[in-house]
C-alpha cells in the first residue's frame, strides 16, 4: 500500500497529528464535483459512529436537492446527514446560525457516543467549524435598522465611515462595496457597543485545528469531465422543473445565488437557449472551483490526497488514533479507545472499548454485507480489446457522475463502457450501456457480445438470445467456448450509408459513425487519433458527437482505427468495424465476408442476404459453410441484407466496487 506523504517527505499521518492530537473527527475539504460527499458517504460506511455533517451555505435549503448536488434521500437517511434540507428556501441563513445549529448537533452526538464528519462545501463555515470559531453576538434590530435606514445605494460611503470610527481595525478587513460584511461589521459594533469586532485572525490558518482536514485535489482534466458529467446528470434529473418549483416559492437571496438558479431563470423565462445556459453554469462552477482552491491551498493544515482512496486511507490511519476531549462542546464526542497513556489505573475502561470496538466491528460486516444487495457486484469483460464493466440493474440506475467515477482507468475501476442489464423478464434482457464520461449510448457491438456471454455463463440462459437496446432488438449467439476465450456472434440491425461530399461517409448502425478513407497503412499511423476524433466531436452538434473510424485496405478486409464518441481513442470497436465493412461494401472491396483488424484483434463482419441460406464462418479454416440462419432475426428489418458480427469475449475479473461509488 502507498505511503501517504506530505510537506518534505514526511507521513501526513504524523503531520496531521501533531496538528490535532488525537481525533475527535474529521473535515472532508476540496472544491466542487471532488468527490467530497463520496468520499464522506465511504467512511460513514466504514467507520459507523462517523455522522456526516453537510457544512454548506445551500445545501441547509430544503428544496434544492438538484441544484446543490445533495446525496439521495435514502443515503441521507441511511447515513443520519445532519445540517441537511432543514431551512426552508426563503428563509436566510449565516454562518452565526449554522453555527449555533451545530452546538445542539454536538449535544446529539456527544448523547449517541458519534463522531462528526464534516463535508465542507462553504469554505468560510468549513475554515470557522475547524478553528471552532465563536461568531461575536450581532442585533436584530440593529440589523434591520442598518437594511432599512442606512446601507443605500446612495449612502455605503456613509455606512463605511461610521464602520472606521466604531471600529477602525475591522475597516481593513471589510471591502466599502461587499455589503453584506460591512452590514455584519457594523452590527457587531453597534450592538457590543464597540467590545467586540469582526477584525483578528479567528478564521487564519496558523492556529491549532480541532479537527484534521483531508483534501480532495484531483487532476484538472478529471476534475473537468466530473463537472461536466455533473451538470449532465442534473440536468437529466430534473434540474430545470426544480428551479421552476423553487421560483414560487420567493426564495431568499442566498438561495438565488446558488448556482444554476439564475441561468436556469433566465431559460424559463425565454432569455436564453438551455444550451446556452447549460455553459454559462459550467463556466461559473469553474471559476467557482478556482476560487475555492485558492481559498483552501492558503491553509497549510489540510492533507491533500490525489484520489478518494487515499483519502480513505488517510482517513483510516487517523481514526485509528483514537479521539481526545472535545474542546470545542466540552465533552468527548466518541467512545474510541482512549490512548493508554492518559491516566493510571484505566484497564478496565480500555476492556471496555475494545468490546465496544469489536462490536462495532461486527456491526459494520453485517452492514457491509446486507448492502451487497445494493451495491453494484460487477464482472469485467472484454472484447477484442473493448472492455466493460458489466452488472445487473439494482434499483435506479447510477447517475453521470457516478458512471464517470467507476469506469475513470487512473481513480475508479476503469473500462470503456458500463452495461447494466435488466434482468425482471429473462426471456428479453433489456441492455443499458453507458459511455467513459457518464453518457448513455445506442449500442455497441464488443458490449452485446460481452453482454451474451455474461447471460449465458452467469444465469443459463440460452446461447441463442434475444436482447433489447437503445438501438432496437438485438440477437446473441454462442458459436465456440472454451476455458479462455469464447467466439460470440450478434446482429447489428440496418445499416445506412450516406457519402459526404468530402469523400467520407456517415454511417448509421444504430449510433453515428464517420468513416474516412485513406492510401495507405504510413498515413493511418500518422494520424493523431485523439487530437482528430476530438475535432469532429466539436462538429458533430446534431448528433451529440459522433464515431469516427479511419479505414485502409487490407488482403481480406480493412485495418482501422477508432475515436469512440464519449471514451476516445479504443482498441476496438464493435459498430465502427460493422460501419468500416459497410463502406467497404460499398467501395467493391469485399462482398459478404470482410475481416476487419482493428487494434486490439480482429473482428468478422458478415452480411446474409435475407432471402438466402446463411453463410457461418469456419474459424480454425478460414472457409465458409453454408447452412440455415442460427436465428430468427426477422425483427432486424432495414436492408436487403442481416449484417452479423463476430468476435471474441473474455471474462477478465469479478469485483466489488467500493460502496461509495453508488452512494449518492
Amino acid at each position: 500500500m502507498a505511503r501517504l506523504v506530505g510537506i518534505g517527505g514526511r507521513s501526513l499521518i504524523a503531520e496531521v497529528g501533531e496538528q490535532t492530537g488525537t481525533i475527535d473527527g474529521l473535515a472532508i475539504v476540496g472544491p466542487t464535483a471532488s468527490g467530497k460527499t463520496d468520499l464522506a458517504n465511504a467512511l460513514a460506511l466504514r467507520h459507523r459512529d462517523l455522522v456526516p455533517i453537510a457544512v454548506d451555505a445551500l445545501s441547509v435549503y430544503d428544496g434544492l436537492p438538484i441544484t446543490t448536488a445533495m446525496p439521495a434521500a435514502s443515503v441521507i437517511e441511511e447515513l443520519g446527514y445532519r445540517c441537511v434540507a432543514h431551512v426552508p428556501v426563503d428563509m436566510e441563513y449565516s454562518l452565526g446560525q449554522f453555527l449555533h445549529d451545530l452546538e445542539d448537533e454536538f449535544g446529539r452526538l456527544r448523547d449517541q457516543c458519534q463522531r462528526p464528519l464534516f463535508v465542507g462545501g462553504t469554505a468560510l463555515w468549513i475554515r470557522a467549524v475547524v478553528n471552532g470559531f465563536v461568531p461575536p453576538r450581532g442585533a436584530p434590530g440593529v440589523r434591520g435598522w442598518l437594511e432599512s435606514r442606512l446601507l443605500d445605494e446612495v449612502d455605503d460611503r456613509s455606512a463605511f465611515h461610521l464602520l472606521s470610527q466604531l471600529d477602525p481595525a475591522a475597516t481593513e478587513g471589510v471591502d466599502p462595496r461587499n455589503r453584506r460584511r460591512l452590514q455584519r461589521a457594523l452590527e457587531v459594533a453597534l450592538a457590543s457597543g464597540g467590545t467586540e469586532s469582526v477584525a483578528g485572525n479567528r478564521l487564519g490558518t496558523d492556529g491549532p485545528q480541532r479537527y484534521p482536514q483531508i483534501g480532495l485535489a484531483l487532476p484538472s482534466d478529471l476534475l473537468e469531465r466530473r463537472i461536466r458529467a455533473r451538470i449532465e446528470s442534473q440536468i437529466a434529473d430534473g434540474w430545470v422543473d426544480e428551479v421552476a418549483r423553487v421560483l414560487t416559492m420567493s426564495p431568499s437571496r442566498t438561495a438565488r445565488v446558488a448556482i444554476g438558479v439564475a441561468e436556469l431563470t433566465a431559460y424559463l423565462e425565454g432569455q436564453v437557449a438551455l444550451d446556452e445556459a447549460i455553459e454559462t453554469i459550467a463556466r461559473r462552477t469553474r471559476r467557482l472551483v478556482k476560487r475555492q482552491l485558492g481559498w483552501l491551498r492558503r491553509d497549510p493544515r489540510i492533507a491533500w490526497v490525489p484520489s478518494i482512496d487515499h483519502g480513505v486511507e488517510l482517513a483510516d490511519r487517523l481514526l485509528s488514533q483514537g479521539c481526545a476531549s472535545a474542546e470545542d462542546h466540552g465533552a468527548r464526542l466518541s467512545t474510541s479507545s482512549p490512548r493508554l497513556t492518559d491516566s493510571a489505573g484505566r484497564d478496565s475502561q480500555v476492556m471496555a472499548d475494545e468490546q465496544r470496538q469489536t462490536a462495532v466491528a461486527a456491526e459494520q460486516r453485517a452492514h457491509t454485507h446486507e448492502r451487497r444487495g445494493v451495491v453494484l457486484e460487477l464482472v469485467k469483460f472484454t472484447g477484442a480489446g473493448n472492455d466493460f464493466l458489466i452488472g445487473e440493474v439494482v434499483g435506479a440506475l447510477p447517475d453521470a457522475e457516478t458512471i464517470t467515477a467507476l469506469l475513470d482507468r487512473s481513480y475508479g475501476v476503469g473500462a470503456d463502457g458500463l452495461i447494466l442489464v435488466d434482468l425482471a423478464d429473462k426471456d428479453l434482457p433489456v441492455m443499458h450501456l453507458f459511455n467513459q464520461d457518464g453518457s448513455r449510448a445506442q449500442m455497441s457491438g464488443n458490449g452485446l457480445r460481452c453482454l451474451g456471454h455474461y447471460l449465458v455463463a452467469r444465469h443459463s440462459l440460452s446461447p441463442s438470445q434475444a436482447i433489447v437496446t437503445d438501438a432496437g432488438l438485438r440477437r446473441y449467439r454462442l458459436v465456440e467456448k472454451s476455458n479462455w476465450a469464447w467466439v460470440g456472434e450478434t446482429t447489428m440491425g440496418s445499416v445506412v450509408l450516406t457519402v459526404e461530399t468530402d469523400g467520407s461517409f456517415l454511417v448509421d448502425v444504430g449510433n453515428p459513425h464517420r468513416v474516412i478513407v485513406l492510401d495507405s497503412l504510413t498515413a493511418l499511423e500518422d494520424i493523431d487519433i485523439a487530437v482528430e476524433g476530438t475535432r469532429y466531436q466539436e462538429e458533430a452538434i446534431d448528433t451529440n458527437g459522433i464515431n469516427v473510424e479511419w479505414m485502409v485496405r487490407s488482403e481480406d478486409g480493412c485495418v482501422m482505427r477508432v475515436f469512440e464518441r464519449g471514451v476516445g481513442p479504443t482498441m476496438a470497436c464493435g459498430t465502427g468495424s460493422v460501419a468500416v465493412a459497410r463502406v467497404a461494401r460499398h467501395l467493391g472491396w469485399v462482398r459478404e465476408l470482410a475481416a476487419i483488424e482493428n487494434p486490439g484483434g480482429e473482428l468478422m463482419v458478415h452480411f446474409v442476404p435475407r432471402s438466402s441460406d446463411r453463410l457461418t464462418m469456419d474459424l480454425s479454416g478460414g472457409r465458409l459453410q453454408q447452412s440455415q440462419p442460427p436465428l430468427d432475426a426477422t425483427n432486424d428489418t432495414g436492408g436487403e441484407d442481416e449484417v452479423w458480427l463476430r468476435g471474441p469475449s473474455l471474462l477478465i475479473a469479478d469485483m466489488t466496487p467500493a460502496g461509495w461509488f453508488f452512494s449518492s
